[in-house]
């Protein structure tokens, strides 16, 4: 784009020839057979030219009894060249008188003046970035939207819940949860339109978080084995971004894949998701509970290898054998598990003749003849059992004091 100084400059080299030709050469030959220059020029593009689109202008003048040394270009907005083959751009769409003026080596000087049609640019439509929100009122901004050639004279929100509105800047209030497309439609001062289009996700809504446990269930809610835990997000709108989990109040994990809890007892699992609004679940909590190992049984009385007389050891005997002489109170020592002794039962040859859950775990034995097997079994909540038995000789013709039977309650299976 050129100013008006290159006009001065032009006028400047007209008004030198002319000084010259009249100082310095006779009148007859100043004029003498000169032919003024021919103009005529050409641009291009040629058609559908937009507002600051560059036009290149091509000079076609030619000089047939001499040559042409200058050029002025006025644009028809206040704006010139004075190179040969300029180029130029218009800021506004419109129809343009460029005039092209020439001189010679002579100092003749001539002109032409052509239509230039220059078309509205429209405007570009920006209804700014996707949007994920946990709240129904979203607030929406078009400051974006520009117009090349001139300016925005309107711009209409189309809400994509039947609702629209009118500015710049607009919040709209959403009456539920979804995915809505957002139009933004602007208009130039040309009455040109563009649109652009926004996703917005309205999503109030927490997510929920499922959980499967894999493993080998005893009783009473009580796993036997090591289990995996996998935990099963959900969203409906806006998606879960990250699930988070802890185990007996250690690190907060982000959750990636199953994992496996293995620690014996009643382990405490905490988990929760947050989605891509925003959306924090209330925390989960589960107890998982894991009993692996079973019960020990120690027959603590009566003791192998030694001779017992109403209730009380004497001394050992040979060949390891244990005799009892007189009604015994069998008592057995059992280590404890992670889900507590539910009952300990005292048999012998193979008949169930009392059980207890209370410690200390003691039977008074009596009426018994001849050799038997003692077996004690000790069941755990979890359904775990250990059990120990020995062989005894016994003679005692007096019942055991708690005792619910000298005869078998039940056989053990």
């Amino acid at each position: 784009m050129r100013i008006k100084k290159e006009k001065k400059v032009f006028l400047a080299i007209v008004l030198s020839f002319t000084l010259i030709s009249t100082l310095f050469l006779p009148l007859s030959l100043a004029n003498d057979g000169n032919k003024p220059p021919h103009v005529d020029f050409h641009w291009e593009p040629t058609t559908d030219i937009h507002a600051n689109e560059l036009i290149h202008f091509y000079d076609d003048s030619t000089d047939e009894d001499g040559t042409i040394i200058a050029w002025e270009w006025d644009f028809g907005d206040d704006t010139y060249a004075i190179t040969q083959n300029p180029t130029h751009s218009y800021s506004d769409n419109g129809v343009y008188e460029v005039t092209l003026t020439v001189i010679d080596n002579n100092g003749s000087t001539n002109s032409t003046t052509k239509q230039v049609h220059i078309i509205n640019s429209p405007p570009v439509a920006d209804a700014g970035p996707d949007q994920i929100v946990n709240n129904t009122l979203v607030s929406f901004d078009g400051s974006g939207s520009h117009d090349p050639d001139g300016t925005i004279v309107t711009y209409k929100w189309y809400f994509g819940d039947g609702k629209h509105g009118t500015g710049v800047t607009i919040t709209h209030n959403y009456s539920e949860d979804g995915i809505y497309d957002v139009i933004l439609n602007v208009t130039d001062d040309d009455g040109a339109t563009d649109e652009d289009t926004c996703e917005v996700t309205v999503d109030t809504t927490e997510p929920k978080t499922n959980i499967s446990i894999d493993g080998t269930k005893g009783n009473d809610d009580w796993y036997t084995t090591n289990v995996t835990i996998t935990l099963l997000p959900t969203d409906a709108t806006s998606g879960v971004d990250k699930t988070y989990y802890m185990i007996n109040e250690g690190a907060l994990k982000i959750y990636t894949s199953s994992f496996v809890i293995s620690s014996e007892g009643e382990n405490t699992l905490k988990f929760y998701s947050i989605d891509n609004a925003g959306n924090v679940e209330k925390t989960n909590i589960r107890t998982i509970k894991i009993e692996k190992t079973s019960p020990v049984v120690n027959i603590k009385k009566p003791e192998k290898g030694y001779l017992y007389f109403f209730n009380r050891q004497i001394l050992p005997t040979l060949r390891d054998k244990t005799i009892i002489i007189g009604r015994i109170t069998v008592e057995v020592n059992i280590t404890d598990t992670p889900s507590g002794i539910k009952d300990v039962k005292f048999y012998v040859d193979g008949y169930m003749k009392y059980n207890t859950s209370k410690s200390p775990y003691t039977w008074n034995w009596g009426m018994a003849f001849g050799r038997h097997t003692l077996k004690v079994k000790a069941i755990d909540n979890a359904g775990h059992n250990g059990s120990k038995e020995m062989e005894v000789t016994i003679f005692s013709i007096l019942p055991g004091r708690n005792s619910l039977s000298e005869n078998y309650i039940s056989k053990e299976e």
